[in-house]
């Protein structure tokens, strides 16, 4: 039968004799039961209520009781004068009483209550041939042979001492000698001796009987004292055993708890670090929000006046394109009238020459009059078509502006080209003229087609140190090769051209080279406004930005300069770390060690907190 670990078990036995009469334990001494675990130390010994001839214990199951198969043993004495010893032992044995499970599911079924019933049936043997017979034993002062109370007169000890034997008449016989005394059955009767020869013969088994009471007090109160103690032992063993599970198991769980703590810490630390830098940047964020929000504010009022500005310069330029078309009108005319009255002169002076020729052949100084009016005419012809020509395309308006006409190559030159056609200087001219006198370029120039820019002669100082919007301003203009800013190459701060936003300035300029004049971007604090200001310009070499203090991209720029890196991080004014990415083909010369000036851009850099990336 199985029982989950843990139950207590209420037992009861029922003790009867091999004939089936009910055990008789009125007079039952000694009287003790123990419970064993197989192939264990493991013993219990629980007190008993006796009932005519049925035994109830119970049996706890908590403390050391572990799973596996329990024996139950019953023992008890009986005195019986009959005996030897005067007492008789009585040993039952159940070697499988009972089985703990680990797992209620292991039960066996009508054992799952908390306090579950075992009853146990035993059967007794008893001695059923009547009457022990007496044993001989050795008078230990005569050394003779002794049957009960009667001396044999054989001596026992000795050489001639003779061992007793048991004759085929069932007599002892010592030696050869049959002494007459049967050794068993019913050879003395109790109304045989009288109550004095009873009492002597007694006394021996009394005295043997309160020697083997008195040994068996000892040997169990030894023995129980040695279950006890094996008890004690097994279950301090035991409680040893479990504590020093429990103190493996605490050690392990401190240790656990220990590095669980340390990591919690480290966690801790590390999100305490997170939070500051989040709220920093948090902060940093709205300061940066606030900013560009009052920039935004400010921007959209500079758009206002800007759009304001361009509506009042359209309307200008609308004028003054009227104007230039009745001044070309006019040009035109005049060209025609001049070309009418060279025509007209041109017939006059050879209607006169060859009136003169005709008069005055053989006058010889009215010949050379007439040679020299004939060169003077000449002379006036040239000069009225060289005037003619410089007027024609507005050369000497182009001129004026800051443009040089080379006569040997018949091109325009400006700002380093040198192969500008009159088509493409009318261009410049018409879309750049007023560039030195705008306020704002936002978006003003965008999609444009001219390759370079007039303005911003040496005489017109008014143009330098002004803060201009550059958002979208040369937008898509796939023409436009280089771009001059300010008058002169030797820039100081009050000449430069500032600006706040370069959002999309120079994007898709595929053929942009050059940017003449540095740009002043101490304003640009938020890497946003640099948002695609160089893409896709993939011919760009020179860009001098002044003050650089936000992270910037030239990833689309193969061809970029050593000189422009070097001039931003030389005067780079940030005060946090920034990133300036680069070109693959830019940022192998900065990592090439043999590339010296290149290489040293990275300490330069370090030096500053701009650190170089790549797309």
């Amino acid at each position: 039968m199985r029982i989950r670990v843990g139950k207590n078990i209420f037992f009861k036995i029922t003790v009867n004799r091999l004939n089936d009469e009910p055990e008789d334990f009125t007079d039952a001494r000694n009287v003790r039961l123990t419970i064993n675990r197989k192939y264990s130390s493991y013993q219990v010994s629980p007190p008993l209520t006796i009932h005519d001839n049925i035994i109830e214990f119970e049996f706890v199951g908590g403390g050391n009781a572990t799973s596996g198969q329990y024996e139950v043993h019953l023992y008890y004495e009986k005195l019986n004068e009959a005996s030897v010893t005067g007492v008789d032992k009585f040993y039952l044995d159940f070697c499988n009483a009972f089985i703990l499970v680990d797992l209620t599911c292991k039960e066996d079924a009508g054992f799952e209550s908390e306090s579950p019933s075992i009853n146990l049936k035993g059967i007794i043997e008893r001695n059923r041939d009547g009457k022990d017979g007496v044993t001989p034993r050795i008078d230990p002062e005569t050394k003779r042979w002794m049957i009960g109370i009667e001396d044999t007169g054989i001596v026992a000890e000795g050489k001639d001492g003779l061992t007793p034997s048991i004759g085929e008449n069932g007599n002892w016989w010592i030696g050869d000698v049959d002494t007459g005394k049967p050794s068993r059955g019913k050879a003395f009767e109790y109304s045989d001796f009288t109550e004095e020869e009873i009492h002597e013969l007694q006394e021996p088994a009394r005295a043997m009987i309160d020697a083997l009471d008195t040994l068996d007090k000892a040997v169990t109160a030894n023995e129980r004292q040695r279950i006890n103690n094996e008890n004690t032992r097994v279950s301090s063993e035991n409680a040893r055993k479990e504590s020093e599970n429990l103190r493996r198991e605490a050690e392990n769980t401190r240790a656990s708890n220990e590095e669980a703590r340390e990591t919690a810490e480290t966690g801790r630390a590390s999100a305490e670090d997170n939070r500051v830098k989040a709220e920093q940047s948090r902060v940093e964020t709205e300061n940066n929000r606030v900013t560009a929000e009052n920039t935004r504010v400010e921007k959209e009022n500079e758009r206002q006046t800007a759009e304001n500005t361009r509506d009042t310069n359209e309307q200008s330029r609308k004028e003054a394109e009227t104007n230039r078309v009745k001044a070309e009108e006019g040009r035109v005319t005049e060209f025609n009238r001049l070309k009418s009255e060279s025509k007209t002169a041109t017939l006059n002076a050879t209607a006169q020459a060859d009136y003169a020729k005709q008069q005055g052949d053989n006058v010889a100084g009215t010949v050379n009059e007439i040679k020299t009016a004939q060169d003077e005419l000449t002379t006036s012809i040239n000069n009225l078509t060289t005037v003619l020509n410089t007027q024609q395309g507005n050369r000497a308006l182009y001129v004026a502006a800051g443009a040089v006409y080379n006569k040997n190559t018949g091109f325009y030159e400006l700002n380093g080209l040198t192969d500008i056609t009159e088509k493409e200087m009318r261009t410049i001219y018409l879309q750049t003229h007023v560039m030195d006198k705008l306020s704002s370029y936002y978006n003003i120039f965008a999609s444009s087609t001219f390759r370079t820019n007039l303005g911003f002669n040496i005489g017109i100082t008014q143009t330098n140190g002004r803060n201009v919007d550059f958002r979208e301003s040369f937008f898509f203009n796939q023409k436009l090769e280089v771009l001059r800013l300010s008058f002169g190459n030797n820039i100081n701060e009050t000449r430069m051209i500032r600006t706040s936003d370069m959002f999309y300035a120079f994007y898709d300029c595929k053929k942009l080279k050059r940017i003449i004049s540095p740009i002043y971007v101490y304003d640009i604090k938020n890497k946003l406004y640099f948002d695609h200001t160089f893409s896709q310009c993939i011919l760009l070499e020179t860009a001098l930005l002044y003050k650089l203090s936000a992270s910037i991209s030239f990833s689309d720029s193969p061809l970029l300069s050593l000189e422009s890196l070097q001039y931003m991080i030389t005067n780079a004014a940030n005060t946090s770390p920034i990133t300036v990415t680069v070109h693959a083909d830019v940022y192998a010369k900065i990592q090439d060690e043999s590339q010296a000036d290149w290489h040293a851009l990275i300490e330069a850099a370090t030096a500053k907190q701009i650190t170089f990336a790549t797309a």
